[in-house]
């Protein structure tokens, strides 16, 4: 199949995140794979997970806390 080049130029554009491209991430992961071997990177996955969610959580939480804390000083 023939695809133009600006579509594949915007292609990965839009995989690139932070300046990494998909070389980049392939890499980066391979590396991951070795240093941390099969076993371990499930497992690191999961805590990298819900430090992400418990982070989220906790904006949301300090935004919902101002608010409470808000609405008392109005009264």
């Amino acid at each position: 199949m023939f695809y133009p080049v600006s579509s594949i130029n915007s292609l990965y554009k839009e995989v690139s995140t932070f300046g990494l491209g998909l070389p980049e991430l392939i890499i980066v992961l391979v590396v991951a794979l070795v240093v941390f071997g099969p076993g371990r990177l499930p497992s690191l996955g999961r805590s990298l997970g819900e430090a992400i969610r418990g982070f989220k959580k906790g904006l949301e939480g300090k935004s919902k806390e101002s608010e409470k804390i808000e609405k008392q000083q109005i009264k």
